[in-house]
């Protein structure tokens, strides 16, 4: 059925994007790029519902972050690649988007 077919071409890209973000381990550097990039992205979203929805995930990320460094908390480093992931499923489309490197580090160190 088309339904079938749909829900395994989502886990499909969960699954794809979790294992990347996962290789990576460069998840601060990954979310603080989806941070700088998203709002450029063109997305059908009339009610605003893929925005909404992501400035939630931006907020469990910097709960998340703080909570590992104010408490050496390391072990909650396995959730941050889920931010990554429901980005990619929230924001990715067909057209290729222009990204460009975070940069907002670089600039507050100067």
């Amino acid at each position: 059925s088309r339904d079938g077919t749909v829900s395994s071409s989502l886990q499909a890209r969960f699954h794809s994007m979790l294992s990347a973000a996962q290789a990576s381990g460069e998840y601060d550097k990954a979310i603080q790029g989806i941070f700088e990039n998203y709002l450029n992205v063109r997305v059908k979203d009339p009610h605003l519902e893929a925005l909404s929805l992501s400035q939630d995930w931006f907020c469990f990320a910097d709960l998340v972050q703080h909570s590992i460094l104010a408490s050496q908390s390391f072990s909650l480093q396995a959730y941050l690649p889920f931010v990554s992931v429901v980005f990619h499923l929230l924001f990715a489309g067909p057209a290729q988007a222009k990204i460009v490197y975070p940069r907002s580090q670089y600039e507050v160190s100067q």
